[in-house]
């Protein structure tokens, strides 16, 4: 951060790249406007993004000033934070799941991982945070024992609450978690049905408060809005002809003044609305450009998308190059830790879950790079194992559980 100067942020259109949404909204929390004003002009409430983020960056604002270098100088070195206690939290995960070598080698590779240190020094935005949440929900859920208690299971369900407060995609894993946790009851002798009630309870308990606030204040009862905003961001011409599975930013409200006028004539919730319309339009008459769109977005999830790294750091050079390797060298090891894992039947089931159900949302959508850091020290942890398998070819197991 401090040889790139990444925290030198521009001042132009009143600072919009200090965090864009989460920024505005951040700034109306700080200014005592409340939850409101995504995007760059006063708007009202919103519900544009959820909670949890806006609101740490709301209270670095309070603390250090909104906008200001040392705002950014507080967010980068929490983001570092993050960053850390993930390489710590992901040892303890690959200790249980694979042993404890495969964990400190995940570990020292997520510490030294080019894309992890990127968003911690470049990146204002949930990615550092959320990567910590799901690595720490994963490292909580392979510890709980095979017949948790009430107590463990409602942890177990605030947890989870907590972390669809920063993002809510990981809830289209939930029910993954819930048919897991009711198999294993069940093959204890327990019929599952009051465990998977705490744990459903206990998440809704701390979810559907901020859904009823949307609800009053916008109109949506949702954890947050822009899912509209989203799917027609990364289903256009636009996006389509640029092949990278990436959004088609001229449609956007901070970019376009016709959208802009929308989204005030509308409101954010009919706007959002609106969007969605577009794009089920745009699927509709051109569902070959769709099927191509979202292989596109399969693709450039999973091998990266050729492109430059965009953000903060003062660069004399393009690391281009550098993020394509990033992407690229863990996958054959992670092929390789997925075979051995099958091999050795180790019991991953919801690791395995959670990578195959968390990119959806992105392959309808569109992806990038920062979407996709919070599953890479899953990726890590498996190409850590395949690499260990490779080598010793028989590494130190983890403990039965």
């Amino acid at each position: 951060m401090l040889l790139f100067r990444s925290y030198q942020l521009p001042g132009d259109s009143d600072h919009w790249n200090f965090a864009y949404e989460a920024g505005r909204i951040a700034r109306s929390l700080a200014t005592g406007q409340g939850f409101s004003s995504p995007l760059l002009e006063p708007s009202g409430p919103t519900a544009f993004l959820p909670l949890g983020y806006p609101l740490v960056l709301a209270g670095i604002f309070r603390v250090f000033g909104v906008y200001s270098t040392q705002s950014a100088v507080a967010a980068y070195l929490l983001n570092c934070v993050f960053s850390a206690l993930t390489c710590i939290v992901l040892y303890r995960l690959g200790e249980r799941l694979f042993g404890r070598e495969s964990g400190l080698l995940a570990a020292a590779c997520l510490a030294l991982y080019p894309p992890s240190i990127w968003h911690a020094v470049s990146t204002i935005w949930d990615t550092s945070l959320l990567g910590l949440g799901l690595v720490g929900l994963m490292a909580w859920l392979y510890g709980l024992p095979a017949r948790p208690t009430t107590s463990q299971l409602a942890g177990t369900g605030l947890l989870m609450g907590l972390l669809a407060l920063i993002n809510p995609v990981p809830l289209l894993f939930y029910p993954a978690v819930a048919l897991i946790l009711w198999k294993q009851l069940r093959h204890e002798g327990s019929r599952g049905y009051r465990e998977i009630a705490v744990l459903t309870g206990s998440c809704l308990l701390v979810c559907v408060p901020w859904m009823v606030r949307n609800a009053v204040m916008v109109g949506t009862f949702t954890p947050r809005n822009g899912g509209g905003v989203n799917f027609r961001l990364g289903n256009t011409d636009k996006a389509w002809q640029a092949g990278v599975g990436g959004q088609d930013i001229t449609v956007y409200p901070t970019i376009s003044d016709e959208e802009n006028r929308l989204f005030h004539q509308l409101g954010e919730t009919g706007y959002d609305h609106y969007c969605a319309r577009l794009a089920m339009e745009y699927i509709r008459n051109h569902p070959g450009r769709f099927a191509e769109l979202t292989l596109m977005r399969i693709r450039a999830w999973w091998l990266g998308q050729n492109t430059d790294w965009q953000g903060n750091l003062k660069v004399p050079f393009h690391l281009a190059a550098l993020k394509r390797i990033s992407y690229l060298l863990p996958l054959p090891f992670f092929v390789a830790g997925c075979i051995a894992a099958w091999r050795h039947r180790i019991r991953a089931g919801l690791l395995w879950a959670l990578l195959a159900i968390y990119p959806i949302p992105y392959y309808l959508t569109f992806v990038s790079e920062r979407y996709h850091f919070p599953i890479e020290p899953f990726l890590l942890l498996v190409g850590s194992y395949g690499m260990l398998c490779l080598t010793l070819r028989q590494p130190a197991a983890a403990p039965p559980r």
